[in-house]
Protein backbone atom coordinates (compact mmCIF):
# COMPACT_ATOMS: atom_id res chain seq x y z
CA UNK A 1 0.00 0.00 0.00
CA UNK A 2 1.02 3.57 -0.49
CA UNK A 3 2.13 5.76 2.42
CA UNK A 4 -1.00 7.88 2.25
CA UNK A 5 -3.21 4.82 2.68
CA UNK A 6 -1.17 3.64 5.66
CA UNK A 7 -1.39 7.05 7.37
CA UNK A 8 -5.12 7.46 6.89
CA UNK A 9 -5.74 3.84 7.96
CA UNK A 10 -3.67 4.46 11.11
CA UNK A 11 -5.58 7.69 11.70
CA UNK A 12 -8.94 5.91 11.40
CA UNK A 13 -7.77 3.10 13.70
CA UNK A 14 -6.66 5.71 16.24
CA UNK A 15 -10.04 7.45 16.06
CA UNK A 16 -11.89 4.17 16.48
CA UNK A 17 -9.81 2.87 19.38
CA UNK A 18 -8.60 5.79 21.54
CA UNK A 19 -11.68 5.68 23.77
CA UNK A 20 -10.72 2.20 25.01
CA UNK A 21 -7.48 3.39 26.59
CA UNK A 22 -6.62 5.87 29.31
CA UNK A 23 -4.20 7.86 27.15
CA UNK A 24 -4.33 11.37 25.70
CA UNK A 25 -6.76 11.05 22.74
CA UNK A 26 -4.98 13.41 20.33
CA UNK A 27 -1.58 11.90 21.09
CA UNK A 28 -3.05 8.41 20.69
CA UNK A 29 -4.38 9.21 17.20
CA UNK A 30 -1.20 11.01 16.09
CA UNK A 31 1.05 8.16 17.24
CA UNK A 32 -1.14 5.54 15.58
CA UNK A 33 -1.14 7.46 12.27
CA UNK A 34 2.59 8.26 12.31
CA UNK A 35 3.73 4.78 13.35
CA UNK A 36 1.70 3.30 10.50
CA UNK A 37 4.57 4.48 8.25
CA UNK A 38 7.40 2.99 10.35
CA UNK A 39 7.67 -0.49 8.78
CA UNK A 40 8.52 1.17 5.45
CA UNK A 41 11.72 2.62 6.91
CA UNK A 42 13.37 -0.25 4.98
CA UNK A 43 12.43 1.39 1.67
CA UNK A 44 14.50 4.51 0.75
CA UNK A 45 11.78 5.65 -1.69
CA UNK A 46 8.92 5.39 0.82
CA UNK A 47 7.29 8.42 2.41
CA UNK A 48 9.27 7.87 5.64
CA UNK A 49 12.38 6.41 3.99
CA UNK A 50 12.98 9.60 1.97
CA UNK A 51 13.09 11.58 5.22
CA UNK A 52 15.40 9.23 7.14
CA UNK A 53 17.76 7.91 4.49
CA UNK A 54 20.40 7.41 7.19
CA UNK A 55 18.25 4.48 8.39
CA UNK A 56 16.41 3.45 5.25
CA UNK A 57 19.43 2.89 3.02
CA UNK A 58 21.24 0.53 5.44
CA UNK A 59 17.99 -1.35 6.21
CA UNK A 60 17.27 -1.70 2.50
CA UNK A 61 20.82 -2.86 1.76
CA UNK A 62 20.96 -5.36 4.63
CA UNK A 63 17.46 -6.78 4.55
CA UNK A 64 15.52 -5.57 1.50
CA UNK A 65 11.92 -4.39 1.55
CA UNK A 66 9.15 -6.16 3.51
CA UNK A 67 11.48 -8.38 5.47
CA UNK A 68 12.63 -7.64 9.03
CA UNK A 69 10.69 -4.39 9.57
CA UNK A 70 7.54 -6.09 8.29
CA UNK A 71 7.63 -8.86 10.89
CA UNK A 72 5.90 -9.37 14.19
CA UNK A 73 9.37 -9.87 15.73
CA UNK A 74 10.48 -6.33 14.86
CA UNK A 75 7.10 -5.01 16.01
CA UNK A 76 7.47 -6.83 19.33
CA UNK A 77 11.03 -5.68 20.01
CA UNK A 78 10.13 -2.06 19.27
CA UNK A 79 6.94 -2.29 21.34
CA UNK A 80 8.92 -3.49 24.36
CA UNK A 81 11.31 -0.54 23.97
CA UNK A 82 8.40 1.90 23.68
CA UNK A 83 6.70 0.32 26.70
CA UNK A 84 9.93 0.59 28.72
CA UNK A 85 10.34 4.31 28.08
CA UNK A 86 6.84 5.57 27.32
CA UNK A 87 4.62 3.23 29.36
CA UNK A 88 1.11 2.87 27.88
CA UNK A 89 1.95 4.52 24.57
CA UNK A 90 3.17 1.19 23.25
CA UNK A 91 -0.54 0.52 22.58
CA UNK A 92 -1.03 3.08 19.77
CA UNK A 93 2.42 2.03 18.54
CA UNK A 94 1.27 -1.60 18.23
CA UNK A 95 -2.00 -0.59 16.59
CA UNK A 96 -0.32 1.59 13.96
CA UNK A 97 2.48 -0.89 13.26
CA UNK A 98 0.22 -3.94 13.04
CA UNK A 99 -2.25 -1.99 10.90
CA UNK A 100 0.57 -1.38 8.41
CA UNK A 101 1.43 -5.09 8.32
CA UNK A 102 -2.22 -6.06 7.75
CA UNK A 103 -2.60 -3.60 4.88
CA UNK A 104 0.59 -4.82 3.22
CA UNK A 105 -0.52 -8.43 3.71
CA UNK A 106 -3.53 -7.87 1.44
CA UNK A 107 -1.33 -6.69 -1.44
CA UNK A 108 0.04 -8.99 -4.13
CA UNK A 109 3.56 -8.77 -2.66
CA UNK A 110 2.27 -9.77 0.77
CA UNK A 111 4.12 -10.00 4.08
CA UNK A 112 6.11 -12.68 5.88
CA UNK A 113 4.85 -12.01 9.41
CA UNK A 114 7.42 -14.40 10.91
CA UNK A 115 10.52 -13.16 9.05
CA UNK A 116 13.25 -14.46 9.05
CA UNK A 117 11.25 -17.69 9.29
CA UNK A 118 9.17 -18.21 6.18
CA UNK A 119 6.21 -20.11 7.62
CA UNK A 120 3.58 -17.34 7.82
CA UNK A 121 3.43 -15.49 4.52
CA UNK A 122 0.15 -13.84 3.57
CA UNK A 123 -0.54 -12.42 0.11
CA UNK A 124 -3.64 -10.73 -1.13
CA UNK A 125 -4.99 -9.58 -4.45
CA UNK A 126 -4.64 -5.80 -4.22
CA UNK A 127 -2.12 -4.04 -6.43
CA UNK A 128 -0.23 -1.28 -4.60
CA UNK A 129 -1.40 2.04 -6.05
CA UNK A 130 -4.10 0.31 -8.10
CA UNK A 131 -7.80 1.04 -8.44
CA UNK A 132 -8.81 -1.07 -5.43
CA UNK A 133 -6.35 0.71 -3.16
CA UNK A 134 -7.55 4.10 -4.41
CA UNK A 135 -11.18 3.18 -3.71
CA UNK A 136 -10.18 1.93 -0.25
CA UNK A 137 -8.25 5.17 0.36
CA UNK A 138 -11.37 7.18 -0.58
CA UNK A 139 -13.47 5.10 1.81
CA UNK A 140 -10.92 5.73 4.58
CA UNK A 141 -11.03 9.49 3.97
CA UNK A 142 -14.83 9.43 4.19
CA UNK A 143 -14.64 7.31 7.35
CA UNK A 144 -12.15 9.69 8.95
CA UNK A 145 -14.38 12.65 8.11
CA UNK A 146 -17.42 10.91 9.54
CA UNK A 147 -15.60 9.96 12.76
CA UNK A 148 -14.24 13.46 13.27
CA UNK A 149 -17.68 14.96 12.61
CA UNK A 150 -19.28 12.52 15.08
CA UNK A 151 -16.75 13.20 17.83
CA UNK A 152 -17.04 16.99 17.53
CA UNK A 153 -20.78 17.35 17.10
Amino acid sequence: MLGRTHVVFGFVLGLLLFTFFDLHPLLFVIITAFISLLPDVDQPNSKLGRRVKIFSKPFSFLFGHRTYTHSIFAMGVLAVLIWRFFDGYFIPFLIGYFGHLVLDAVTKQGVVFTYPFQFLRIRGLIKTGGVTENVFFGALILSAGYLIFTFFS
